[in-house]
């Protein structure tokens, strides 16, 4: 449903961070994670639980791939300007700064037949049960209505890499820290935390 989006300036290297630590938690040791991401400002206005949505789907897209035979997950985090002749590369774009996020596995690949399809809502390749086909139609609509772009590298039996830009913005950042009052809560409930593997219930 369509709703007015919370847009705030919100540093994408934070929300990669926290994402990344919830990923780490679930993901096989088969897969590996590398990271390359700049020590810049790298801040966008955003809904920061849309890009949350927007990294998940994406690693755990990849993930998916790599399920069977393992394989390294690569998350990339850069700033980049587009001007002069970039800009004919990048047509759905305006000339400017840019937040480049992109994400690379090196598992099946896309094949070439259903590259175009795969932003399309309910299009999916996992068996019934595993997926809606709604994952990427989500991030496609997230990054649209924030003016960026996403796009979509891949070889059969080389892996994909998904790359999205975000217009990137000078304005400071929004912490969750800045809005939390000086006194934290405190009540009587209690917390009941179940999870299947032992060591991550002790972790919590």
């Amino acid at each position: 449903r369509k709703r007015e989006q919370g847009k705030m300036p919100v540093d994408l290297r934070l929300i990669l961070k926290e994402a990344m630590t919830l990923l780490r938690a679930t993901l096989p040791s088969t897969i590996e994670i590398q990271l390359d991401v700049t020590k810049d400002d790298a801040i966008v206005m955003a809904d920061p639980t849309q890009l949350h949505q927007i990294l998940m789907n994406l690693c755990t897209n990849a993930a998916y791939e790599m399920r069977e035979t393992g394989g390294i997950l690569t998350v990339g985090l850069s700033i980049m300007a587009i001007e002069g002749a970039y800009l004919s590369l990048y047509p759905d774009l305006g000339p400017g700064a840019y937040v480049h996020l992109f994400v690379r596995d090196t598992g099946r690949g896309i094949a070439p037949d259903i590259r175009d399809k795969i932003f399309d809502p309910f299009f999916t390749t996992k068996k019934r049960g595993e997926g809606t086909g709604l994952g990427l139609a989500v991030v496609y609509g997230i990054v649209k209505s924030g003016g960026g772009m996403i796009t979509v590298e891949s070889e059969t039996g080389l892996g994909a890499t998904f790359h999205v830009y975000l217009p990137r913005t000078s304005m400071a950042a929004t912490t969750a820290a800045a809005k939390r009052p000086v006194v934290a809560p405190r009540g009587t409930e209690a917390v009941l935390f179940v999870d299947d593997e032992e060591t991550l219930v002790g972790m919590a």
